[in-house]
């Protein structure tokens, strides 16, 4: 997924989305920026969800700070 997090009131259906999609042990690569200005969504409150969820083993892969700050996130289902 790229730059799909900019609304947190699609937070729980993008999980959603994700528990459907993967198999177990399957990952999904979010890259976001960290924060979306005049919208309001963001990285932590996308992964907050994700936690929330116990669904998910999360991993930042990339945390870029020059210019605009954007992440890439690995999100695993749970095997079991």
């Amino acid at each position: 997924m790229s730059e799909t997090i900019y609304d947190p009131t699609h937070y729980q259906t993008l999980v959603q989305l994700l528990r459907t999609l993967l198999k177990p042990g399957g990952s999904a690569l979010i890259a976001a920026k960290v924060y979306y200005f005049g919208i309001g969504g963001n990285t932590a409150q996308f992964r907050q969800e994700l936690q929330s969820s116990n669904s998910f083993v999360l991993e930042t892969l990339l945390a870029q700070s020059e210019t605009v700050r954007r992440e890439i996130i690995k999100a695993t289902l749970f095997v079991g």
